[in-house]
């Protein structure tokens, strides 16, 4: 228990830092599924299909057809040389709206990609809490 104000936030302070270092090491953890469904994505996206094993974890996903994106996906990759995602995206924003319906799932896949490293935003919080518990401390002085 806590005596004075500066321990009681003390403790606080590295709550939060142990709070944001797990979250940082669980979302970039190359067994977690954060980074290794980014991963699937990326394999999926540049090699322009998707094994068995991969389809089983795209169906997790109801947003994308796994059908759909197979088709299109070798149609992609036929059309469009590029070897990382932002060269994907490029190829994608450089078509007009009538051709990049022919791809839709792909750009679905594209914008989950894009998306995905979005989701630390339990990490963010600590940090933002740990910025206001900083300010208050240094302000007790």
């Amino acid at each position: 228990m806590a005596t004075t104000v500066e321990e009681y936030y003390r403790q606080a302070f590295f709550s939060f830092i142990d709070a944001a270092k797990t979250q940082l090491s669980e979302r970039f953890d190359a067994n977690s599924r954060g980074l290794s469904t980014y991963l699937l994505f990326e394999r999926v996206l540049l090699s322009g299909q998707a094994t068995d094993t991969d389809v089983g974890l795209l169906e997790a996903y109801p947003e994308l057809d796994v059908a759909r994106l197979a088709v299109q996906l070798a149609m992609f990759r036929s059309q469009f040389d590029y070897h990382t995602l932002h060269e994907a995206k490029a190829s994608l924003q450089g078509m007009t709206p009538e051709v990049r319906t022919m791809f839709s799932e792909v750009e679905q896949l594209v914008r989950l990609m894009l998306l995905c490293p979005v989701s630390s935003c339990e990490a963010e919080r600590s940090f933002s809490c740990l910025r206001r518990l900083k300010t208050w401390l240094y302000a007790a002085r």
